[in-house]
């Protein structure tokens, strides 16, 4: 939540513009990691369907929506969160063996 406050105006509307202008589509069938796509179902800066599009795009993707938190379920559900990201870890051990 402290980083909320660190970031300036004119930093917050250049983090808009370059999230606005890049599309990096074309590389996310390349993704060879499993991947873990977080987000709220609410959340009206990167909609779920933009988020479930991103999922689709990799071939190992799991994707996971918070109910009601908007865009910063990270940190108003940060236990879900974290619980999410360790189990998602924890499943991929085999993985990086």
């Amino acid at each position: 939540m402290e980083q909320l406050k660190v970031q300036s105006v004119a930093g917050f509307i250049s983090q808009v513009a370059a999230c606005c202008t890049f599309d990096g589509r074309s590389y996310l069938e390349k993704i060879s990691a499993p991947t873990l796509v977080l987000g709220a179902k609410d959340d009206q800066l990167v909609t779920s369907k933009e988020l479930e599009e991103l999922a689709a795009g990799i071939p190992q993707a799991k994707t996971v929506l918070f109910e009601s938190v908007g865009h910063l379920g990270f940190s108003l559900e940060y236990q879900r969160f974290n619980r999410e990201v360790l189990s998602f870890i924890m499943g991929m051990a085999g993985f990086f063996t």
